[in-house]
């Protein structure tokens, strides 16, 4: 049994719109109790170009883990939207307790 404190908006995967690209419809609000939210701007460097200077970037990533009752329906791929960031669903891990019974599901995410 969990004890889900944060508030989430899920986006449900609905297709894709004409250049190939996700589209989503608001789903419902879900109450996941979070493991692991962790999002932050990354160094990255840029190609060099032809006058040789360098260049820097910095990318947001995200390493997001909630748990979720097992009543809560959501899929690979769908978004969730914690804290304002869009997070796509990348893993879901059902964990069961010792008697064998479903107790709730692991989600992994990362950044939209």
């Amino acid at each position: 049994m969990i004890l889900a404190t944060m508030k989430t908006q899920l986006l449900v995967a609905d297709g894709f719109d004409l250049h190939g690209q996700r589209r989503f419809k608001p789903g419902k609000t879900l109450k996941v109790a979070p493991v692991k939210v962790e999002i932050r701007s990354q160094h990255t460097t840029v190609r060099t170009d032809s006058s040789g200077t360098h260049g820097a970037a910095g990318e947001q990533t995200a390493d997001v883990v909630v748990l979720a009752s097992p009543k809560t329906r959501v899929t690979l791929d769908d978004v969730l939207v914690v804290h304002g960031n869009r997070l796509r669903i990348e893993v879901i891990k059902p964990r069961f307790d010792a008697g064998g019974r479903h107790d709730h599901n692991e989600i992994h995410c990362v950044q939209a």
